[in-house]
């Protein structure tokens, strides 16, 4: 970059001026819709449509994903210049804070391939839980990145309201009268699990709903192959299709999925159902254990899908 020492220098007078967190709600803060973060936004920005947190622009944004239960202490431990270096990322400031009491870590972040954008990071918690407030300034704008440092530490958190974890998702599903129903809420992912259960969630069955921005010429079908692979990843090997099949629900399209597999010699059932109206993909992933697959009590909740 051309002027990258005196970038580096303008940075170093970002950080220096807004050191501290505000410390208390102001006339100014604004709810982000489906979380318990408080903020003042920069200017000319709107609440965001599809995710948490807000628009800025055509381009820029302010997405804030909400842990809890989580940890912030392990979901931090690999926050460091060298980190990320290691990964072709700048690290261009990084600062130890408090926020309403709690620790918290602010750094900006540049590609070294890409120096026309920079994402500010704020994360903040304890043991219970952790947010993360992610600024994405796509140019080089000191005047934003002044503005979205500004925001991310004007930051107030809530724990003890009541939230409703799905306010802003761009669709719905009533549980109302399903085995599965709504647990907790991991970012931008729902999860669903029989009578709600959050104790020793990773061993039951349970049903993520995952929205995805669409391009319009990805198929479910396509996505359903991207969220098998992604399985197999993860180390779930020896997947056999059962079936797969394109239709409707409530009018959207939709394909489904039905496998199995085996994950550290245990078996496993797969359960994958994309549904797609204009910009937006669902992903609705349901995993559960044992020899005997009932697969209704997926397909029960998926068929109450609406979009918003």
């Amino acid at each position: 970059m051309a002027n990258k020492i005196l970038i580096t220098l303008l940075l170093s007078v970002i950080a220096a001026t807004g050191l501290l967190a505000q410390s208390e709600l102001t006339e100014k803060h604004q709810l982000v819709s489906g979380t318990r973060v408080w903020m003042i936004p920069p200017e000319g920005a709107v609440p965001g449509i599809g995710f948490n947190g807000f628009q800025i622009g055509e381009e820029g944004a302010i997405n804030v994903m909400e842990v809890n239960p989580g940890n912030y202490f392990s979901s931090t431990e690999n926050v460091s210049k060298e980190n990320f270096e290691t990964k072709g990322i700048k690290m261009m400031d990084l600062e130890e804070l408090e926020l309403n009491g709690y620790p918290a870590k602010y750094f900006c972040l540049q590609s070294v391939e890409d120096e026309t954008s920079k994402t500010h990071n704020l994360v903040f918690g304890d043991s219970t839980f952790s947010v993360m407030l992610i600024g994405v300034n796509p140019g080089v704008d000191e005047n934003m990145d002044a503005a979205m440092k500004t925001a991310l530490l004007s930051t107030q958190y809530q724990k003890e309201m009541e939230i409703d974890y799905m306010a802003n998702a761009p669709f719905t599903l009533d549980d109302s009268e399903t085995t599965l129903k709504f647990a907790q809420a991991n970012a931008n992912m729902f999860i669903f699990t029989p009578d709600g259960v959050t104790e020793n969630i990773q061993n039951t069955t349970m049903l993520l709903a995952i929205p995805l921005p669409s391009d319009g010429l990805t198929t479910p079908s396509a996505t359903c192959e991207l969220m098998l692979n992604g399985l197999k990843e993860k180390g779930i090997t020896d997947i056999e299709i059962i079936s797969s099949e394109e239709h409707k629900i409530n009018d959207y399209v939709g394909y489904e999925i039905i496998a199995k597999s085996t994950m550290e010699g245990k078996m496993l059932n797969i359960y994958i159902q994309v549904v797609a109206e204009d910009k937006v993909q669902v992903v609705l992933q349901g995993i559960s254990g044992g020899e005997e697959f009932d697969v209704e009590v997926f397909r029960e909740l998926t068929q109450t899908l609406h979009f918003k």
